[in-house]
């Protein structure tokens, strides 16, 4: 996509780096194809409370983003086998909170 050599190695240390204000990977939406949507235990409501996916739309809007997100429920990886959890109702939920940040439907 044109990134030469220094992008491609800067937007591979962001691979595992945490953002600490999602505004920052704006100037890079350009080099972004696909992201990783991750959620870890959305509520009956379609929040999830320990990712600022709102923020993290919004900067992937403002960068011009024209990719795909993939939706990945990691929950059982914090829970383990200590409780029953249904992984694909997760990732319907996180669908539905994607979709209302990119305004696609209504809250």
């Amino acid at each position: 996509m044109g990134a030469g050599p220094n992008e491609t190695r800067y937007l591979g240390q962001l691979y595992n780096a945490n953002c600490e204000d999602p505004k920052n990977i704006t100037t890079h939406v350009p080099y972004i194809d696909h992201f990783h949507g991750k959620c870890y235990d959305l509520n009956e409501k379609f929040e999830e409370e320990s990712i600022p996916t709102a923020a993290i739309v919004e900067a992937l809007i403002e960068g011009g983003f024209d990719g795909y997100i993939c939706a990945e429920y990691e929950g059982q990886r914090t829970i383990q086998d200590a409780f029953d959890v249904d992984a694909c109702e997760q990732v319907r939920r996180h669908h539905i909170l994607l979709r209302r940040a990119f305004g696609e439907i209504q809250a």
